[in-house]
Parts: structure tokens; sequence; C-alpha cells
């Protein structure tokens, strides 16, 4: 047998029907924030620590440059203090600087 009949005798599947979904049916698989939301019984994606928030309190993503996190945070673990704290007063400090 020569590699031209190599797939002789092989027949290909025939490919699945696609089950049509109207626009309104499409968007019910995004969630308002764009993503997909999770399968019932999945495990949900959590934070790598799981605290307790505060009543008072509210969190914020923010995007640093890679030397000020690593230089925040071990700032933080030698002052053996969160990062939330240390962020906090900066922001606390910064904001009184500066006139509104």
């Amino acid at each position: 047998m020569g590699k031209k009949n190599l797939g002789a005798g092989f027949a290909m599947p025939a490919e699945n029907a696609r089950t049509p979904v109207s626009e309104e049916g499409a968007k019910s698989f995004i969630s308002k924030s764009g993503h997909a939301p999770a399968l019932p019984g999945a495990r949900q994606r959590s934070s790598r620590l799981r605290r307790a928030q505060a009543e008072d309190t509210e969190r914020l993503n923010v995007h640093v440059p890679i030397g000020t996190a690593n230089r925040v945070r071990e700032r933080a673990v030698k002052e053996r203090r969160s990062l939330s704290d240390a962020v906090t007063e900066a922001l606390d400090s910064w904001l009184k600087s500066r006139p509104a």
C-alpha cells in the first residue's frame, strides 16, 4: 500500500448538525459583565486570599508597574502590614497633598 492509498477504506464522519439559536437566545449565554456565566456545578474561580470585606470598604483594582508592585509587597512584608493598609495610607497622603 502506497502513500496515495493511506486513507482508503475510511470514511470521514458526517459533521454534526448545528441547532440554530436566535440572537436573544445567544445573548442569554453572556452575562452583564461580558463574560460567559459559570456552568451549574462548576467551581468558581476565587482570589488567592479570601478576606472578609468590611462594610465600610470597597475593592479597587489598580494597575501599577511591576517594579512598583514588587517594592510595595516587599515593604509591606517588612513592616508586617497588609497591602490594603499600605495603599490606603499612600492614597490618603496623596489626596491630602493636593487640594480638590
